[in-house]
């Protein structure tokens, strides 16, 4: 690593200062298309100058992104790098909706349409579905 990436950064775009970030953070934003080459950097936000001017900062991978292969390096390092990739996320269980019954210290959660639910408590748990627990606690007082 250079010392261009090693330090942190502020970032100028239309006026608006965002940062400090790391040299790799701002290698990073450069691949995922979140910085440009005509963006501003500066490491004190005093003296300020073109992304461009720092072709340390521009990913290798950028750079060699003229042929086919080049172009397709390009496109799998961008999807590793973003954070937002669904290929990663793992899908949310959807569990059904439960009550839970306590017996003294012993706790018990099944799901609302179980039989032993009690009529009484299905509404609190209808509501605490809807408001959540913040909710809940709110309408019981």
């Amino acid at each position: 690593m250079t010392a261009s990436t090693e330090q942190f950064w502020f970032t100028r775009r239309a006026g608006q200062v965002r940062g400090p970030y790391q040299g790799g953070e701002i290698s990073r934003y450069i691949l995922l298309g979140r910085l440009r080459e005509a963006d501003e950097i500066s490491p004190d936000r005093h003296h300020w100058r073109q992304l461009g001017d720092h072709p340390e900062l521009i990913p290798e991978v950028m750079r060699d992104a003229d042929s086919e292969a080049g172009r397709r390096r390009l496109a799998a390092a961008r999807a590793e790098a973003d954070e937002r990739s669904t290929a990663r996320v793992q899908p949310r269980r959807l569990d059904p909706p439960c009550i839970e019954r306590r017996n003294g210290q012993r706790r018990v959660v099944m799901p609302l349409m179980h039989p032993q639910a009690g009529a009484v408590r299905r509404p609190l748990a209808t509501a605490a579905l809807m408001f959540g627990l913040t909710g809940l606690a709110l309408l019981l007082v």
